[in-house]
């Protein structure tokens, strides 16, 4: 017996390339770690039996779906992602403490991208 998890993800672009860059981005992949143990503990007989399917679908016509099932490194690498959050809730969850970015206001600068930007917009609006 075997499962299959369906995750319908809405996309403006469901090319292969863009699906790969998007779960990378969104870390899909230790989602769908998440997604498969909880099946698995759920209904043990289904250990080692789940598969996961991303279809990425464009909302608009001609409404393209792209099927993606990651490769045995990627749902790999997406285990070992899920593990390190389950310990490290664990850990939060016993210590009753949580980790933050910084424990005091901070001062950021805006990033050399954005004054280029900025610039660029300055000089057309001269032109």
């Amino acid at each position: 017996r075997t499962a299959t998890i369906y995750d319908p993800k809405f996309t403006d672009d469901a090319s292969p390339t863009a699906c790969v860059r998007r779960i990378c981005q969104m870390g899909y992949s230790m989602q769908a770690a998440a997604y498969t143990s909880a099946i698995e503990r759920l209904i043990p007989l289904l250990a080692g039996r789940v598969n996961f399917v991303f279809l990425f679908c464009e909302p608009t016509a001609p409404y393209a779906v792209t099927p993606v099932t990651l490769s045995g490194e990627f749902r790999e690498y997406g285990a070992r992602r899920w593990r390190r959050a389950v310990e490290l809730w664990g850990r939060c969850m016993a210590a009753k403490s949580w980790p933050t970015y910084t424990e005091s206001v901070m001062t950021v600068e805006p990033p050399p991208w954005l004054l280029s930007q900025d610039m660029d917009q300055e000089i057309a609006d001269v032109r």
